[in-house]
């Protein structure tokens, strides 16, 4: 009897862990925003949609619904981020500093609180968040490829 209880109580709790935790990774906004003389891009995927705006003034935008497969990668690839470190992050060049690249920076809205990292250049982010900026990126590119 005391075995089925136990079994129970640990069903009950990895039930509500499971789901409460889920809960937690649909509530998350990623934006990567790349901007140069002439140039904008603003990428923003929250939850199931990616919505892509190529121009300045963010008036026309393009967006899909994410798969799921893409959508367990993000989830996957948040997982692995130092989020508290972000604001501390080194960039490995600087030739946004004399507009050798664009200025790109990513920010991270999870559980309710932001996570920004510092400005680096578009197409060379920190290694720390170079997977999720790289798959970011080329969502982004099948979003221009259906044009």
């Amino acid at each position: 009897m005391m075995a089925k209880i136990e079994v129970a109580l640990f069903m009950v709790l990895f039930l509500n862990f499971s789901l409460f935790s889920q809960e937690e990774l649909d509530d998350y906004v990623i934006e990567y925003r790349a901007i140069a003389r002439g140039m904008s891009r603003r990428v923003v995927v929250k939850h199931k949609i990616f919505v892509y705006h190529a121009t300045r003034n963010h008036k026309t935008a393009d967006s899909l619904e994410i798969k799921n497969e893409q959508r367990a990668k993000l989830v996957e690839l948040l997982e692995g981020l130092p989020l508290k470190g972000m604001p501390y992050l080194k960039p490995p060049s600087d030739k946004r500093l004399a507009d050798g690249a664009p200025h790109a920076k990513l920010k991270i809205s999870l559980k309710k609180r932001t996570y920004e990292s510092p400005g680096f250049d578009h197409g060379n982010p920190p290694e720390e968040i170079k997977d999720l900026v790289e798959f970011v990126l080329n969502i982004a590119e099948s979003v221009v490829q259906k044009e």
